[in-house]
């Protein structure tokens, strides 16, 4: 490993994988301290018809913090940056 390639690596991406690991961590705690209003901000979207798709909305209001709880922890720990860098 040349010596540019371990600063790029260590000094400029590990500041942005830490924020961005703060960042879903903080995100993924307030949505999973109150699930029912992240319900009620996905429903607010009007992109599911509540009425046929409630199974839906409370499989994404429970999953979805779960999910960005797992990016962050992956993203401090630096396993599966590229993966978490899709989401």
């Amino acid at each position: 490993m040349s010596a540019w390639r371990w600063v790029e690596s260590i000094v400029l991406l590990l500041p942005v994988r830490l924020g961005l690991a703060g960042l879903f961590g903080v995100a993924a705690a307030l949505k999973i301290s109150d699930p029912q209003a992240f319900a009620f901000s996905i429903k607010a979207f009007d992109v599911l018809d509540p009425a046929r798709h409630e199974h839906a909305l409370v499989m994404l209001a429970f999953g979805i913090p779960w999910a960005e709880m797992i990016v962050s922890v992956f993203l401090l720990l630096g396993l599966w940056t590229r993966a978490c860098g899709l989401l």
